[in-house]
């Protein structure tokens, strides 16, 4: 039976036995009570009958009333014993009631306090185990708040990662949107430039072709870029072709300077009739020397080629004998007449082109604007060459970054990687010795034609020694700011090409050439490919 349960049983028989005896105090209060009235009562009558009976009645019956109330006065006295006896009995049954209830209480209170005893051990055990569990509930609560921070950061890198999805794919959405619309646009101009091909409407297709090839949606038609760039190649055949037949030899060389770049079609009959007609155009304006250049570019079995190029060389002879007699004329009688020096195109040797078009995002002062076609071929007298090939070559930077200085007359012109010498910084220079003083007609210079570039302050002098200080002549100078210490320059800046810069020295003489750069369009470095110097021995006829 547990502690709890007996400790109510123990108070209920207490109270219990407590009651009883009340109960049995108040009977024996309440007979007391009730015979000490019917006592008084019943004296108190007999006392009236007495006084009334003493009143009808003589002496004897006074005597008589005097004996009843004597025996009245010992009943009275008996019963107040009597009562006393009860009294005292009922006081000692209170006090034995009282000191059994005290026992019980003390024995209640005995017991009480060892099954109290045994329920603070128990409580002890029980608060240390609740202490136990709140100590687990603290590490789980620890533990879960860990997990619910760890939970927030994951949710916050999770959230970062979805916004950052979401945003990506908006992005390429929006990237999808406008790239289709750009391949739409691009599809129909390209729809377009082969309608218009078809009607042989050779400029419109042009323009449209151009636009792709040339313009920003290059990376759109890289599927189709090698129909559409034989498809504008024909139209510029076509166009040039168009031209020629017009007398319109200008507008044909700037789509055959086009095709040079960028085509591999047959096109050798067309060049040779706009050759030839340029001949005859030359002829028409009486200059003999360009027109004998166009025709000696020709076979000779070519039309009437062979006839003109006779013609041309007869009138040329007519004119030059005319000027030697005019010269004669004015001349003093002790002037003798120079030789006649016969006058050819040189043959130069130009590299592989390694970019197309001409470069629309240089800002450079004084920027020469392209050409548009070849070269024109540059005279000089019969048995120039260049004298500059495998002689020695001195530079401001004895350690260039790339290659070696001796490259620069090794006459390897081609922009490929091992082909060129990189130099430092800023202003620098090199100088080609040519061995012995030389009439030079003129300079060929590659910088580097790999990519587009603007060379800066560049300048080109001929002297006698290697210090520059006897004889020195300036053929070319660009330096518009003369940051190079060398005067203001008057020649314009211009982009490299596979060509080269071809420079007339006009039969200048010396021995030492020196070239001088400071940096280019892209970077402050100098570059040099190939240095070609034209000429002949002083004296050489």
């Amino acid at each position: 039976m547990e502690p709890d349960e007996m400790q109510a049983i123990d108070k209920a028989e207490i109270v219990n036995r407590y009651r009883n005896v009340l109960t049995d105090f108040w009977k024996v209060d309440s007979r007391f009570s009730a015979q000490t009235l019917a006592t008084e009562e019943k004296k108190k009558s007999e006392t009236n009958s007495a006084k009334n009976d003493y009143d009808s009645t003589d002496q004897s019956l006074l005597n008589r009333k005097n004996s009843d109330l004597d025996r009245i006065n010992t009943e009275e006295a008996s019963i107040r014993n009597s009562a006393e006896e009860k009294r005292n009995q009922i006081s000692d049954l209170a006090k034995t009631s009282k000191d059994a209830l005290n026992e019980i209480a003390f024995s209640h209170f005995v017991n009480l306090s060892d099954n109290r005893n045994i329920q603070i051990e128990s409580n002890i055990d029980l608060v240390r185990a609740l202490d136990g569990l709140v100590s687990k509930t603290q590490r789980s609560a620890s533990k879960i708040r860990n997990e619910i921070d760890n939970y927030k950061k994951w949710k916050g890198t999770h959230s970062k990662i979805v916004g950052g999805l979401i945003f990506a794919g908006l992005i390429a959405i929006i990237t999808i949107a406008f790239f289709g619309k750009r391949e739409w646009d691009v599809y129909k101009t390209y729809k377009s430039g082969k309608k218009f091909y078809q009607q042989k409407a050779y400029l419109d297709s042009i323009e449209k072709f151009e636009s792709l090839l040339f313009g920003n949606s290059i990376f759109v038609v890289a599927e189709h870029y090698q129909e559409i760039r034989s498809l504008l190649d024909s139209c510029y055949y076509h166009s040039a072709k168009f031209a020629i037949e017009k007398g319109e030899l200008e507008k044909a060389d700037t789509f055959f300077d086009k095709l040079y770049l960028r085509a591999n079609l047959d096109y050798g009959d067309l060049r040779r009739e706009h050759i030839y007609q340029r001949g005859i155009q030359t002829m028409k304006r009486n200059d003999w020397s360009a027109a004998i250049i166009s025709f000696n570019s020709l076979d000779k079995n070519y039309k009437s080629t062979a006839k003109l190029l006779q013609e041309c060389s007869w009138r040329l002879r007519v004119e030059r004998t005319s000027a030697q007699a005019e010269t004669k004329t004015t001349q003093p009688a002790s002037a003798t007449s120079p030789a006649k020096v016969k006058m050819i195109a040189l043959d130069l040797k130009l590299p592989k082109p390694m970019f197309i078009g001409t470069p629309q995002n240089i800002q450079v002062p004084k920027l020469e604007k392209p050409l548009g076609k070849p070269r024109p071929p540059f005279l000089a007298p019969e048995g120039t060459k260049n004298v500059a090939f495998g002689r020695p070559v001195k530079s401001t930077d004895e350690a260039p970054v790339i290659g070696e200085l001796k490259m620069i007359t090794d006459g390897d012109n081609e922009a490929g990687d091992g082909s060129y010498v990189e130099l430092g910084p800023f202003l620098q220079n090199v100088t080609v010795d040519l061995g012995k003083k030389h009439t030079i007609y003129a300079v060929l210079v590659w910088h580097y034609h790999k990519q587009p570039r603007v060379y800066y302050d560049v300048v080109v002098q001929v002297a006698d020694d290697a210090n520059f200080t006897s004889n020195v002549s300036t053929l070319y100078n660009n330096d518009l700011d003369n940051s190079a210490k060398m005067g203001i320059g008057s020649d314009n800046h211009y982009v490299e090409t596979y060509e080269g810069r071809l420079i007339d020295a006009k039969g200048v003489q010396g021995r030492y050439i020196r070239l001088y750069s400071n940096g280019n369009s892209n970077d402050d470095l100098n570059h040099y490919i190939e240095v070609a110097v034209y000429g002949k021995p002083a004296g050489a006829i």
